[in-house]
């Protein structure tokens, strides 16, 4: 029908309802329907065409329908409408959908790309024979140029039996716009209260419990103004409003959300199940569990069990308490939470012991590294697993030691010790060993079944008894050293020696007197760490870091009777019951020294490093009287015969444990990477084809950044920075590397990379670290990605280290942290924001965005063109041309108060969805970028993010990598 411009307003009114049907009650616009989809015939236009579009009938206008790759939000396709004419109508309609039930909220929505004009899309009702009998629509005429969402919810009228959506371009003006992923859904009416109360009725919604207490109110609204309110002042009775029933398959997984502002009490979110006689046949409930006085989002999932015809939502305080709360945004669908499992594994040999059975059979004792860690037992003679065990909540094995009663304990980098007893079916958790201190290091067997232990972060030391238990002894070991690191026991003097960090003491303990002496020679005083404390022959072996020297010093003089140089091992060994000599390895090779000549023989070499061993008569050809054993860092078992010199290695099975994943970052290849904890590794996730692959051979990264076609990786230990490209084999160690070594920062004393930005605008590579032990300073380094020129500098804010970066106009935004390396207390008192000029190559501004806050942990770019941070629980924003703190606001539940350190927590990531997400403090929150209203999306266990190429987010806890698909 061709309609002149010239005709008056009423003339369009009518011509607009007779083709388009009778306008149906629509819903208030709300951000996303969210409801039950209903199925559409090629929904996003993928659908091979010869002619026309399949599942789609052009209803209105002839020609500008076209099916066009210039632009597509799914997929290779969208549907192009383009109106020429100020004349006439243009529009597509998909195929007609049964099963409308009339007095039903429907939704139709669409991404739509605006090239010009004020395009709209309809939901049109029809009875069983096809006649229109309503429509609602929405336009939209911005934002231009880019994708955007755009729906509309309707009711279905008397009679309804049928729907369609139409893609829509009036007669009033012309029109050219993409039309992608079309959704039809069926949804709860009124599902942001936005049509208010109607005397005591709120349209869509019953009040099924209570006579009271349920009402429209605009004193909090998380979309909108408005939300509902209910008010539960009675412990005798519950209170209740539920949605209107909709249509429900059996078997159908329903999903619902909600936001919930609750000022106090307890209410749940349900869904509720009904057969065709509205008989109850299921409700699924989940309680509100958020913080107090802010807009938490709630979900709550379940299967329409046998007999389902209808489902409702309820909205509940129970019977037997008060509440006052809050109602918003209900939604049919919500995101969907993706726990994706474990994407690191490694089978790592960290720590070993050797002893006895009940029968005198040899044991081999190693501890994996993991979440958890693992204990696994071997036959110390052929290395044939025999058990293992896991380690419930410990993350690092750190120490073995096999007391006199032939029990195995481990301590744990979770504080606790374990215990096992050979030929027992499992490992004793004994518990944390000493209140407060979060790391056992090294073990050392006493007398009759003692243990003894040192800490971390106290710098404390135990004893562990069978029977009695712990006993905590000798306070601080060395007042202001945080790390008792090693430890060893002469049973003939009834003496420790403990080695101390991260400031290097060497403590000699009088278990009869409680006298504490430092006996570390005096030149060895600026060393950080006192390592892998031993004692044999009357001779006490402590290696020193970072000089990498063991020192032998002879107990009764306290001379250094020698310095080995480079040993590798985890310490040496006991002393030989067949020479007075020790063994230890070096750069993969064995060596002995002899106590009595004081000289190192090499005796072989056996290309791994030991962390474990003991002498063993093994009886066998070749291997006469005692030999050597060693456990192997390469998870191998070494014999080596003193008399015969011959030497043979025994694969062993070392236990596959996940590892925590310590960074997440979206590649380049738009996967999903995450690199793992202490032992490293890799995994990889596609979002596009769920597929996960696994790689091993990198270290622990503390951050991750992309350029380009590569990931630049910053490893703990030693600042070392990496470059992975990822279009090319992973190939750690071979020819060539990939990912490989660009430089590290180890000269300038720093250790772990927290802050990573890649700029490819200016082909450089900008990090941020926090120092070595017992060192406060970080460094800011500057790497030309081109030139590999690399500049470094120390103490940028004095004292302090850099953990966060941003990048904005040719300036480099640094967060710091008034923490430094561990083993130290800083000086600072608060994190500074500083600016980089990269032409200038220098500092040029710094400030204290918020005033007694130690670490600004997050910075971005934020969607109005200044800088985003969070330092500590507040949020701030940064204007970079007036250098000033335009925001600031406590928005996170956050505080660093008696933290012994602080590197890492807040993460931000600006979305497509025009919002801003946030982890802090183990929270995934949602930020208006507008208004800085947050909404916590994930009540807990939510730590770094990432996001994928459609915007969904990643986000981990523990050694499990989420997606929250929005």
């Amino acid at each position: 029908m061709i309609v002149r411009k010239h005709r008056p307003a009423l003339f369009w009114i009518a011509v607009l309802l007779l083709l388009l049907g009778a306008v149906a009650p629509i819903v208030p616009p709300r951000a996303e329907a969210g409801g039950i989809p209903l199925t559409l015939v090629n929904p996003s236009f993928e659908a091979p065409s010869s002619g026309g579009i399949p599942g789609w009938t052009q209803t209105f206008g002839t020609g500008g329908i076209s099916l066009s790759t210039a632009q597509a939000y799914d997929g290779t396709q969208s549907l192009l409408l383009t109106d020429t004419s100020s004349a006439a109508s243009t529009g597509e309609e998909s195929a007609k959908v049964s099963g409308i039930a009339p007095g039903e909220s429907y939704a139709a929505s669409a991404k739509v790309y605006i090239a010009s004009g004020s395009p709209s899309i309809y939901i049109r009702f029809f009875d069983s024979a096809g006649t229109l009998l309503s429509s609602g629509f929405r336009s939209v005429s911005s934002p231009s140029g880019q994708w955007t969402s755009v729906s509309v919810t309707a009711v279905a009228p008397a009679n309804a039996a049928q729907a369609s959506v139409l893609l829509y371009s009036s007669a009033a003006g012309t029109a050219s716009a993409y039309f992608d992923s079309v959704v039809l859904e069926r949804v709860i009416r009124n599902a942001g209260f936005e049509e208010g109360a109607a005397g005591t009725a709120i349209p869509g919604w019953t009040q099924t419990f209570g006579g009271s207490g349920v009402s429209v109110t605009t004193e909090q609204a998380s979309e909108g103004v408005k939300s509902v309110k209910l008010v539960d002042g009675s412990t005798a009775g519950s209170v209740g409003v539920e949605s209107d029933k909709i249509a429900v398959s059996v078997g159908q997984l329903v999903r619902a959300s909600a936001k919930a502002y609750v000022a106090g009490g307890s209410v749940s979110l349900n869904i509720r199940f009904w057969d065709a006689g509205n008989t109850l046949l299921h409700m699924q409930t989940e309680p509100f569990g958020g913080s107090l006085s802010q807009w938490t989002p709630m979900y709550v999932s379940a299967v329409a069990p046998a007999g389902t015809a209808k489902m409702s939502i309820l909205l509940y305080s129970t019977v037997g308490g008060t509440a006052t709360a809050f109602f918003d945004d209900i939604s049919l669908g919500g995101p969907v939470i993706s726990n994706l499992g474990v994407q690191i594994t490694n089978a790592s040999a960290s720590y070993a012991a050797f002893g006895p059975d009940s029968n005198g059979n040899h044991l081999l004792y190693i501890g994996s590294n993991g979440n958890p860690s693992k204990l696994a037992v071997y036959d110390a003679k052929t290395g044939a697993s025999l058990h293992t065990f896991d380690l419930p909540g410990a993350t690092a094995v750190w120490g073995m030691a096999v007391a006199t009663d032939g029990s195995l304990y481990a301590g744990t980098a979770s504080g606790k010790l374990f215990r096992y007893i050979p030929g027992s079916s499992s490992v004793a958790d004994l518990g944390v060993a000493v209140a407060g201190e979060t790391t056992i290091w090294e073990l050392t067997p006493g007398t009759n079944g003692k243990i003894y232990g040192g800490t971390y972060p106290g710098g404390k030391a135990f004893k562990y008894e069978p029977g009695i238990g712990f006993t905590a002894f000798g306070g601080q070991i060395e007042p202001g050293e945080q790390y008792v690191r090693s430890i060893a026991y002469d049973e003939s003097a009834h003496r420790l020696y403990m080695g101390i960090g991260s400031h290097a003491h060497l403590i000699r303990y009088d278990n009869n007197t409680g006298a504490k002496t430092n006996i570390l020679p005096a030149a060895y005083a600026t060393e950080e760490f006192t390592y892998y404390t031993n004692y044999a022959g009357g001779k006490i072996f402590a290696k020193m870091s970072p000089s990498g020297a063991t020192l032998v010093i002879d107990k009764a003089t306290l001379q250094v009777e020698s310095t080995l140089s480079g040993i590798g091992s985890i310490g040496v060994s006991k002393l030989s019951p067949t020479a007075n000599a020790v063994y230890y390895t070096k750069n993969g090779s064995l060596y002995t020294y002899d106590l009595t000549s004081k000289t190192e023989t090499l005796l072989a070499n056996v290309g791994s490093n030991m962390i474990g061993s003991a002498f063993i008569a093994l009886n066998e050809t070749g291997y006469p009287g005692y030999s050597f054993v060693a456990a192997l860092r390469s998870g191998e078992l070494l014999k080596y015969n003193p008399s015969t010199g011959n030497w043979a290695k025994t694969a062993v099975v070392l236990p596959e444990s996940p590892t925590s994943i310590q960074s997440v970052k979206r590649g380049p290849d738009g996967n999903i990477y995450s690199v793992g904890y202490l032992v490293g590794g890799m995994g990889v996730y596609n979002p596009a084809t769920g597929a996960q692959t696994k790689y091993r051979g990198v270290g622990q990264a503390e951050h991750i950044t992309e350029a380009g076609s590569s990931l630049y990786f910053g490893i703990y230990p030693g600042a070392i920075i990496q470059q992975y490209d990822v279009t090319q084999p992973w190939n750690p160690t071979g020819t060539p590397r990939n990912p490989k070594t660009l430089f590290n920062l180890g000269s300038w004393e720093q250790d772990r990379p927290f802050g990573m930005l890649a700029v490819p605008s200016l082909n450089k590579l900008f990090v941020g670290t926090v120092p070595d032990y017992g060192k406060l300073g970080g460094a800011f380094a500057v790497y030309d990605l081109g030139t590999a020129a690399l500049s470094v500098t120390r103490n940028v804010i004095p004292d302090q280290s850099v953990v966060s970066l941003a990048y904005k106009n040719n300036e480099v935004f640094g967060g710091t942290s008034v923490w430094g390396g561990l083993g130290i207390a800083p000086t600072a008192a608060e994190a500074k924001l500083f600016v980089w000029d990269a032409t200038l190559n220098q500092k040029t501004f710094e400030i204290v965005p918020v005033a007694g806050k130690r670490a600004i942990t997050a910075l971005m770019a934020g969607p109005d063109g200044n800088i985003w941070g969070v330092a500590e629980g507040t949020l701030f924003v940064f204007n970079p041309a007036t250098r000033s703190v335009v925001y600031s606001a406590d928005k996170f539940p956050v505080s660093y108060s008696g933290a012994n350190h602080v590197w890492r927590d807040a993460k931000m990531e600006p979305n497509p969805d025009g919002y801003v997400y946030a982890t802090v403090g183990g929270k995934l929150y949602r930020i208006d970028p507008a208004t800085k209203q947050t909404v916590t999306l994930v009540s807990g266990g939510a730590s770094l993010l990432a996001q994928d190429n459609n915007g969904d987010l990643y986000y981990v806890s523990g050694v499990n990598l989420f997606k929250y698909d929005k």
